[in-house]
C-alpha cells in the first residue's frame, strides 16, 4: 500500500513546476507546442525530478534528462524520460549536439536548468531550439555569474527566459489532486529516499548532497534514520 503522507511532502517541490505551463503558452503564443511536444530537464534531483513527472503529466513525446548521478538518471527513466546522458562522462558540447540528434536536429523546445550549478544555464541556452524556452528554477541562491551573449544567445534564436523563484500559492491543491491520480502510474511513493529525526538535521543535509538520495524527510517524530534505496 502506497503512503500518501510519503507523497504528500513532497508537493511543496511540485508547486514549483508551474513554469511548465508558462513555457507552454509561449510557445502557444508563438505557434510553437502548447501540448506535448520535447523537453529536457538539466539535473535530476527532487526539483529535477517533479519537472519530469509534471512534464509527463502534461504530455511531453520527448523526455530528455542529464545528470552526473547515474542512480537519479535510471530513476528518472521510472517517470517517461526517453534519453538520459551523464554529465560526468560528456562535455556540454557533445550533450547539447546528442540532444538535438533527440530531437530532430532542432533541440528541445524547453529546456528545465534544475541544478543548482549556473553554468548549466549557459548550457540551457545552448541546447534550446530556436523559438524556444528555458526555464531556470534551479539557482534558489547566488552562485556566481555566468558568461553569455545576448545576440546569439537570445536575441537571433528568439529563445525566452522564464525565472521561476518558488511555488504559487495556486499550485497546491491541482497538483496533488493530480499526483494522487498517478500514484499507480509514477513511482512518487520512491522520492522521500530518508527520513531522519529533527536532531540529525545536519547528516540530513549532507545526506542529501549524494547520489544515491533523492528527497531527504526530517521527520520530528522520526526515531531512528529511515533509507530507501533508488533502484
Amino acid at each position: 500500500m502506497i503512503c500518501r503522507t510519503r507523497v504528500a511532502v513532497f508537493a511543496e517541490v511540485m508547486a514549483v513546476t508551474h513554469g511548465l505551463e508558462i513555457a507552454q503558452n509561449i510557445l502557444g503564443m508563438f505557434g510553437g507546442n502548447r501540448s506535448g511536444g520535447s523537453v529536457a530537464v538539466l539535473g535530476t534531483g527532487p526539483l529535477g525530478v517533479s519537472h519530469i513527472a509534471k512534464a509527463a503529466m502534461l504530455g511531453a513525446s520527448t523526455l530528455i534528462a542529464t545528470d552526473l548521478f547515474p542512480q537519479r538518471l535510471r530513476f528518472a527513466e521510472e517517470f517517461g524520460v526517453t534519453r538520459t546522458f551523464d554529465a560526468s562522462e560528456t562535455t556540454m558540447e557533445e550533450r547539447v549536439a546528442l540532444t538535438r540528434e533527440a530531437t530532430d536536429g532542432l533541440g528541445p523546445e524547453i529546456v528545465v536548468d534544475c541544478s543548482g550549478i549556473p553554468s548549466t544555464f549557459v548550457e540551457a541556452l545552448r541546447m534550446v531550439r530556436m523559438g524556444g524556452v528555458v526555464i531556470e528554477v534551479g539557482t534558489f541562491v547566488d552562485m556566481g555569474p555566468v558568461s553569455v551573449n545576448p545576440n546569439i544567445d537570445f536575441c537571433t534564436r528568439n529563445v525566452t527566459v522564464v525565472g521561476i523563484g518558488g511555488e504559487t500559492a495556486q499550485s497546491y491543491t491541482p497538483l496533488m489532486r493530480a499526483m494522487a491520480a498517478r500514484l499507480d502510474r509514477y513511482p512518487f511513493e520512491r522520492i522521500v529516499t530518508h527520513r531522519m529525526p529533527l536532531e540529525h538535521a545536519e547528516q540530513a543535509v549532507v545526506t542529501a548532497q549524494r547520489g544515491e538520495s533523492m528527497k531527504v524527510v526530517i521527520d520530528p517524530w522520526a526515531m531512528d534514520d529511515v533509507e530507501r534505496p533508488l533502484r
